[in-house]
């Protein structure tokens, strides 16, 4: 097994473990003390679309098209990177001890891409939030 691959392996390991560790302490404080562990949901992606839908209809409704274009295309380009990083995690979970220089080369692709569109989404909601605390501002004064 290559550097990478048993590096690659460690992170997975040591995540599930991590994993497993929060979700125990949760339980044990949730078992002690239920009413501590406030219940929450699941975010899924259905979730998530469902809050950009809301902050895309806020956006039109305040009247702004290029945020509302800018903001709608770099949630999508966020959202296609992370349905691609998940496919081919699906795609080579069952033979993770026998990923090739190929299969690192397209791990390391997609989680860059990903990267690059979560920055760029972040970019781009700055840009939203500045122009509504903008507007905030200048309806006080």
């Amino acid at each position: 097994m290559s550097d990478e691959r048993a590096t690659f392996h460690l992170e997975l390991e040591y995540l599930d473990a991590r994993e497993r560790e929060l979700k125990s302490r949760l339980e044990s404080k949730a078992a002690s003390d239920p009413e501590a562990v406030e219940p929450v949901e699941t975010i899924t992606m259905e979730r998530v679309c469902a809050l950009a839908e809301k902050m895309l209809a806020i956006l039109r409704q305040a009247g702004t098209p290029a945020l509302t274009t800018a903001w709608s295309t770099a949630f999508i380009d966020w959202r296609r990177a992370q349905e691609g990083l998940e496919m081919l995690i699906t795609q080579l979970r069952p033979r993770a001890e026998e990923l090739n220089a190929d299969d690192v080369q397209s791990l390391d692709t997609a989680r860059d891409r990903l990267d690059d569109a979560a920055e760029q989404f972040e970019r781009v909601h700055a840009q939203v939030v500045a122009w509504f605390y903008d507007r905030a501002i200048g309806s006080e004064a």
